[in-house]
């Protein structure tokens, strides 16, 4: 509890059930932890895709090959009901993952791409979304509270069909249900949004409202 470890090299150990309370982290080698199953309250950590357990590093990869090939290759990512609390995911194309019901609270998904991603129910709660692009996005039902969204993109998009060909319907980024409590959305475009029942800083608004 509170100890110093900048720059401490901890590659490949294993922190099951240590307390790192308060601890100072800077510059420390976590690679090959995984570092969800200790105490790192009161810390700024970030965890690497490289510290989650080895099926979700797994996740991430095969659906980065499968954005990258545009669906030929890989698999598209699904992750339900995860731990992925404070995990470092900034300036990754997460487009058309479905990551549901899933703890991202103090994630750093800053510039990430997230176009027609399904986050449905999942926490974001002071996480940072700065510059993101939340394109057509479903986060129905999202804990927003307090997350840091200056810059972000919130907008609709055309939908395609099984071969790439345009439908002509659009999608909204969808947040109804979410709670935005805490956010300033004076600084943010929400007209092509969903906002049924979302929450405003303790008040319920409808998309007319914005």
């Amino acid at each position: 509890n509170g100890v110093k470890l900048d720059h401490a090299n901890v590659r490949g150990a294993s922190v099951i059930d240590a307390n790192f309370e308060n601890a100072i982290l800077g510059n420390v080698n976590f690679d090959g932890v995984d570092l969800n199953k200790a105490n790192f309250t009161g810390t700024t950590l970030a965890l690497s895709i490289g510290n989650l357990p080895t099926h979700l590093q797994r996740v991430f990869k095969e659906h980065e090959i499968w954005v990258d090939s545009n669906g030929k290759e890989g698999e598209r990512g699904v992750i339900i009901n995860a731990d992925l609390k404070r995990v470092d995911l900034a300036g990754r194309n997460l487009s058309g993952m479905i990551i549901k019901d899933t703890n991202l609270s103090g994630a750093n998904l800053a510039g990430a791409l997230l176009v027609m991603s399904n986050m449905q129910g999942v926490n974001l709660s002071k996480a940072n979304l700065e510059k993101a692009w939340i394109v057509g996005t479903n986060l129905q039902g999202a804990n927003m509270t307090e997350a840091r969204i200056n810059g972000a993109i919130f907008k609709s998009t055309e939908m395609v069909d099984r071969r790439g060909k345009k439908t002509g319907q659009t999608q909204k980024a969808n947040l109804d249900q979410a709670n935005l409590t805490g956010i300033d959305i004076s600084k943010i475009n929400l007209k092509e949004c969903s906002t049924a029942g979302t929450v405003f800083d303790g008040q319920k608004k409808t998309a007319d409202a914005i």
